[in-house]
């Protein structure tokens, strides 16, 4: 997440996190350790190969954490390698 943002979020909702952090996601996953819960929406299609992120995820969270992420279904034909 872009500093920008976090900015943005704070000043709309200053009392709303306890914790931002702008950063490589899959770094998040790996350095904050252990992650009860992981939820992401309409944000991974942007990541291209999902191999290394699921991973980051796996390594981050902790025996019982959970993850929720939505992905978007695209034709094969559109679909980029």
């Amino acid at each position: 997440m872009s500093q920008v943002i976090i900015d943005e979020a704070q000043r709309l909702r200053p009392n709303l996190y306890d914790e931002t952090i702008a950063g490589d996601v899959a770094d998040v996953f790996r350095n904050k350790k252990p992650i009860s819960l992981i939820v992401a929406a309409d944000s991974y299609i942007y990541f291209g190969d999902l191999d290394p992120l699921f991973e980051s995820m796996e390594e981050g969270l902790s025996v019982d954490g959970m993850v929720a992420f939505t992905l978007e279904n695209v034709d094969q034909d559109d679909e980029i390698l």
